[in-house]
């Protein structure tokens, strides 16, 4: 993945091997895999200009082609915070937000977990409010119509029976026979 200047690649997520920071390998590739490329800004962008993307698939047919498939996409950037959360996928952020909370389900308690996930709806939201371009009474509700759902999204997912806990988790294990005593 290549971006303009101004950005970075700061993170990969999904399930593949990483033998290099800028490279990710897959055992198979399908329509049904995904990966999560996360951006950093680190300079300031040109308003002039472009912000593009690209990304490179090297991969080998069933037949034994070597074959690369490129992308690129090319967005103008803003500094209006309305006009950023106007093209908001909030099935995307969600998927991130999720898979992040997977993996640290790995080193932290499911109370840590279910609290950053809420955090992060917050802050998100939050940060919305702050820089949005109306002003709202501070007693008053602001959602932006793209990511309207999201705290409901949000509240799904900490239902899941994934983040409910260890208690739930072992009591799961226990009803099918494979608990520990």
């Amino acid at each position: 993945m290549r971006c303009t200047n101004g950005l970075h690649v700061s993170d990969y997520d999904g399930n593949f091997f990483q033998h290099k920071p800028t490279e990710v390998e897959f055992g198979t590739i399908d329509a049904d895999k995904a990966v999560i490329v996360k951006f950093k800004h680190e300079a300031k962008l040109e308003r002039k200009l472009d912000v593009v993307f690209q990304s490179a698939l090297l991969y080998t047919t069933a037949t034994g082609e070597r074959r690369v498939r490129v992308q690129n996409l090319a967005t103008r950037s803003s500094e209006d915070v309305n006009e950023v959360v106007q093209h908001a996928d909030q099935d995307a952020i969600l998927a991130t937000i999720a898979k992040e909370a997977s993996f640290k389900m790995l080193t932290k308690t499911s109370r840590e977990v279910r609290e950053a996930i809420k955090d992060k709806c917050i802050r998100i939201l939050a940060a919305y409010r702050k820089y949005a371009r109306s002003a709202p009474r501070l007693d008053q509700l602001v959602l932006p119509d793209r990511l309207m759902l999201l705290p409901i999204y949000t509240l799904g997912l900490l239902k899941t029976r994934g983040f409910k806990g260890n208690a739930v988790i072992n009591q799961m294990l226990i009803n099918s026979g494979q608990g520990i005593e």
